[in-house]
């Protein structure tokens, strides 16, 4: 790996280092790093306080496990994509920036959202509306922000609700999965109620009051996971927009100044690449004429203006992400007929563990029960279930038919509490405050 990827690691893994601390980090000398800090900073990959230096672009931590959920290709009869499409009132939203925070998931979220009202109620912003857009305000509060037309929802809300809903210990970003679910559970509520920063603020991380009872109308009904680039591309057809999450590699430096596509993964050892996770909104496919590998699907920015307010990556880009399936991660929203279709198909799991235990459906890991986790596994199909605990029992496996059911695993606790619940809760404290002090 280049030395700039290494840095970039390096600050991914503990932001603002100063350049000694990365030197120490990467063995390496002050005089071997500091040219190449120097370039990274005046081609504008990062930014520098004094000695410290983050990235400016945060990007979502990468969780490697595979969630089971309702499956949007079960809905489709034989459907075939279209040559292309791309949502025709993208235009009426401003361009979308998180700035320095690692909200992406709540920029997809919000975008989706927006361009969702617009669809059901035709109501979009003016002309006047955008031209009194205004950026990079500072607040009462002291925080930086857009100020935004009146119709748009908070990116914010559901950011922050999605960090809860997956336990996310990072002091940024959020996993993938957790996006649509927390529009299923809470709901988004408009900007003007929780604004978005652009700045990591304490004052916009709580919710504020009266925002979950108008959240509630806000919600959707439910979600499905798209499984394929095709999929992806039946979905836009049908519904104009979807929400997803990809893997991004230490090229996506590379993308400043240009169309807004994301470079090619290498393709040797993608997976060895991987600088983080970006989840936006998505908007078109476009087919190629002559190469099916240079299909794209087209997304909506919310890295603007360093790169342009639309971007797409490739089918080729696809395939060598799916080489790590459970990394790309696209969702549909579904109306209530849809749920109900999937729930005739799909019995809800509920694994519980009476100690953390990673669980595994038929060898493929799916997520942690802390203490349980839940998942759509197809109904009438018999499937091995594995909770694995750092305790005396070490793994038990159960064969569960899917269906509507709960799967039990106890454990038996080592002495002195060891693999216990408050220890749990100790040792996720202590990251917590190891990584509140490194922001």
């Amino acid at each position: 790996m280049k030395l700039e990827d290494r840095v970039f690691a390096a600050l991914k893994r503990k932001p603002k280092l100063s350049d000694v601390e990365i030197a120490q980090e990467l063995h390496v000398t002050l005089q071997e790093l500091r040219p190449v800090l120097k370039a990274l900073v005046q081609r504008g990959y990062l930014q520098r306080n004094g000695f410290r230096y983050w990235i400016d672009i945060v990007l979502n931590p990468i969780e490697r496990s595979n969630r089971k959920d309702f499956v949007f290709e079960a809905l489709l009869t034989g459907e075939e994509p279209s040559d292309g499409f791309l949502h025709p009132h993208y235009c009426c939203l401003p361009p979308a920036d998180q700035g320095n925070v690692g909200s992406c998931g709540g920029w997809g979220a919000k975008i989706w959202g927006d361009l969702n009202y617009g669809d059901l109620t035709g109501d979009w912003p003016t002309f006047e509306e955008l031209q009194a857009v205004k950026r990079d305000v500072v607040d009462e509060n002291g925080v930086r922000r857009d100020i935004l037309p009146p119709t748009a929802l908070s990116a914010m809300c559901p950011y922050v609700i999605s960090r809860k809903i997956g336990n996310v210990i990072y002091p940024q970003g959020t996993y993938a999965w957790a996006v649509p679910r927390a529009l299923y559970e809470f709901g988004n509520v408009p900007e003007a109620m929780w604004p978005t920063g652009k700045e990591p603020s304490p004052n916009y991380e709580m919710i504020p009051p009266g925002a979950s009872a108008v959240a509630e109308g806000h919600r959707i009904e439910g979600y499905a996971r798209i499984m394929s680039f095709d999929g992806v591309r039946i979905a836009l057809d049908q519904r104009r927009k979807v929400m997803g999450g990809i893997p991004v590699y230490y090229n996506y430096r590379d993308m400043i100044g240009g169309d807004g596509g994301f470079p090619e993964p290498p393709e040797v050892h993608p997976e060895d690449q991987i600088a983080g996770g970006h989840f936006m909104a998505w908007i078109g496919h476009q087919k190629h004429p002559t190469d099916p590998r240079k299909d794209r699907l087209i997304c909506a920015h919310s890295w603007y203006p360093k790169v342009p307010a639309t971007g797409y990556i490739t089918r080729n880009y696809w395939d060598v992400a799916c080489r790590t399936p459970e990394l790309v991660e696209f969702y549909a929203a579904l109306d209530s007929e849809e749920v109900k279709i999937l729930r005739d198909m799909f019995g809800k799991v509920v694994v519980r563990s009476n100690v953390p235990a990673k669980v595994y459906v038929d060898g493929e890991y799916v997520g942690d029960a802390a203490p349980e986790i839940k998942m759509a596994l197809v109904r009438g199909t018999v499937y091995r279930i594995t909770a694995r605990a750092k305790c005396q029992s070490g793994e038990i496996t159960q064969e569960v038919t899917g269906g509507d059911t709960v799967v039990e695993f106890t454990f038996e606790e080592e002495p002195g509490g060891q693999g216990s619940w408050w220890q749990h809760l100790w040792e996720a404290f202590v990251n917590w405050l190891r990584n509140l002090v490194r922001r």
